[in-house]
């Protein structure tokens, strides 16, 4: 189905940003989705059951801990390459998330809280909730 295409490149595009701590474009965002922005955030939102903006932030979290873990980067960096402008709100946000800290996340044992990429292709969506947008 070409709108499931579309709302993975959708995707594509929204993981592309992560590392690069760039704002989301929400005209190209609309132009990959093929339909005005307010709605497909509407649907977005419907179907991962998180804003756009939620589900960027708990991404860059995911990798921020995966770098962490797996890396003797310092974690200033880390918190730098996914768009923390403090060590303190990196901290606190990453606290929030991971239920640890950032420096904690290094500790044998310690569990990553992982939020998977959003996929689409496998999705079937029945029912007849009517999702409605402002233009």
């Amino acid at each position: 189905m070409d709108n499931f295409k579309a709302f993975e490149g959708v995707v594509e595009y929204l993981e592309n940003i992560i590392p690069s701590s760039d704002e989301v474009d929400y005209s190209v965002i609309s132009k990959i989705a093929c339909c005005p922005s307010p709605l497909f955030q509407r649907i977005f939102a419907y179907i991962t059951g998180v804003t756009i903006a939620e589900y960027l932030w708990r991404r860059r979290l995911t990798l921020a801990g995966y770098d962490i873990k797996n890396s003797s980067d310092k974690i200033i960096d880390i918190a730098m390459k996914y768009g923390f402008n403090s060590h303190a709100s990196f901290t606190r946000a990453f606290n929030q998330h991971h239920k640890v800290s950032p420096s904690g996340m290094r500790k044998v044992g310690v569990k990553l809280i992982e939020y998977p990429r959003a996929s689409f292709t496998n999705i079937r969506i029945v029912g007849g909730k009517r999702i409605m947008a402002e233009l």
